[in-house]
């Protein structure tokens, strides 16, 4: 009897649990700055106009905002000056290899940025996602400082993160709610 009641009780709180985890909605996860009004809708900018920026991809894959429909995609706002951003690579690159099949991470270099920089850092960090960056000093129209307007990007590292049918889910997401969040949209 005593184990019957016990089994009772496991299930009774189990279906708590998964009820509970069922009613979280977007505005449970906490965002670094206040961005509601791009929320719920596609991107407000396509990081993969090959004609503003450079793509590097050092898989070699083609990349394009359709490739990767289908899957949670994580847009990280960063830059090789940036020491929080630097430091959050590893996870990125950890949740980039478990999740291959379901979610893309694509890093966003905010700055102009030199290739050989750039590639120093990705290879001492061992980053395989692709990164969007513009290539050389600052100029007034350089491609990423579009993209990071466009967003509306203050501060970095700045996580952005699309549902699996392209629409931008949670905008400047706070860094310990990332996980949190991709179980959330992976299992929508």
């Amino acid at each position: 009897m005593k184990l019957l009641k016990s089994l009772l009780l496991l299930g009774f709180f189990s279906a708590l649990s998964i009820n509970s985890f069922a009613q979280v909605t977007d505005a449970d996860f906490a965002r670094d700055s206040d961005l509601p009004h791009l929320e719920g809708k596609l991107p407000p900018a396509d990081i993969f106009d090959a004609t503003k920026i450079t793509i590097l991809n050092v898989d070699g894959e083609d990349l394009s905002f359709e490739s990767l429909v289908g899957k949670v995609v994580v847009i990280d706002f960063w830059a090789t000056w940036c020491g929080p951003c630097l430091r959050s690579i590893p996870h990125l690159v950890e949740i980039a290899k478990k999740h291959k099949k379901e979610v893309a991470v694509v890093g966003v270099h905010v700055t102009p940025v030199l290739k050989s920089d750039l590639l120093k850092v990705l290879n001492d960090k061992k980053v395989k996602y692709p990164i969007v960056y513009s290539e050389g000093v600052y100029s007034e129209g350089d491609g990423t400082g579009e993209i990071v307007a466009s967003y509306e990007v203050t501060g970095i590292p700045g996580y952005y993160v699309l549902d699996k049918n392209g629409v931008l889910r949670f905008a400047d997401l706070a860094n310990a709610e990332l996980d949190r969040a991709l179980e959330y949209l992976l299992n929508e």
